[in-house]
């Protein structure tokens, strides 16, 4: 089974990538800004590029995909409300797209 992960760079999708590899599933994680597991599949991806997006998915041909990409800090939402939006909303919507 292929297994797509986003937001592989963070706590949860980072430990996805690293636990779902280790039980045997072919993974690629998907990251914005930085490859925190090195030596696994990753991809640099904005998601707020569908273009892009569509892109990696198409390549990358997913069974499934796990969406744990996020901003999830509420003082840096709270501060940056369209760049909170682009991330939670916009991202996640171009996902659902492609």
């Amino acid at each position: 089974m292929r297994v797509l992960i986003t937001g592989a760079s963070g706590f949860v999708g980072g430990h996805l990538l690293t636990e779902l590899s280790r039980r045997g599933l072919e993974t690629t994680g998907l990251f914005r800004r930085r490859p925190e597991n090195a030596g696994k599949h990753i991809l640099q991806c904005d998601m707020t590029d569908a273009d892009r997006l569509s892109e990696v998915i198409s390549a990358e041909r997913p069974d499934l995909i796990v969406h744990a990409a996020a901003a999830a800090n509420s003082s840096y939402c709270e501060l940056n409300p369209a760049a909170a939006a682009a991330d939670n909303v916009t991202a996640t919507q171009n996902l659902c797209r492609a």
